[in-house]
């Protein structure tokens, strides 16, 4: 973990997004995609690429009640990680839409339950992934949306929690560089 943000940022030069895979309903393959394999990231590596997005659902793996991630995704992500890590990509891991329990739910009345699964999901992601070395950075959300200042002190208290949780973990977690995505303007 030698570099700062600024000099990873430098450091990637052309970026792939892993999308309808890890992120879609009902399993990796739910959207009609193949499992990600070791040689569909070498093929990405040969063909330029040296950062890989790995949009992730969390929500549908987790228990209703706990908010405690299924072990068994949990293993699958670090495994897809593993694989761009060993083929020295960098790895941006974030929570994707997911049902929309967060983006949809930027309000007042929503933010205690909102925070507090955004910092169980990231309490458990963070711990399971705090070895990687420096390729891999977390994004709190994915395109939330706000209308008004009111939605957007919501907004950033959903960020300041995945901060804390991620941070909390120790190891690398501790400095490891963090995405904080800027608000996405709702449509009226």
């Amino acid at each position: 973990m030698d570099n700062t943000a600024v000099q990873r940022t430098a450091n990637i030069k052309l970026g792939w997004n892993i999308g309808n895979t890890m992120e879609a309903p009902g399993a990796e393959t739910g959207w009609g995609n193949p499992l990600i394999t070791e040689d569909y990231i070498k093929l990405v590596k040969r063909s330029g690429f040296n950062a890989i997005r790995i949009p992730c659902a969390w929500d549908q793996y987790s228990d209703k009640k706990t908010a405690k991630i299924q072990d068994a995704w949990l293993k699958r992500v670090k495994h897809v990680i593993r694989y761009c890590v060993e083929n020295d990509m960098y790895v941006l891991l974030n929570i994707h839409w997911d049902g929309g329990w967060l983006e949809n739910n930027i309000t007042p009345a929503k933010q205690d339950s909102v925070n507090g699964k955004q910092k169980a999901f990231w309490e458990q992601i963070a711990t399971a992934m705090r070895d990687f070395d420096e390729h891999l950075m977390f994004a709190s959300a994915n395109e939330p949306s706000t209308n008004d200042a009111a939605q957007m002190s919501v907004l950033l208290s959903y960020h300041q929690t995945f901060v804390n949780a991620v941070r909390s973990t120790g190891g690398r977690n501790s400095y490891r560089v963090l995405i904080v995505q800027g608000r996405r303007l709702s449509k009226s």
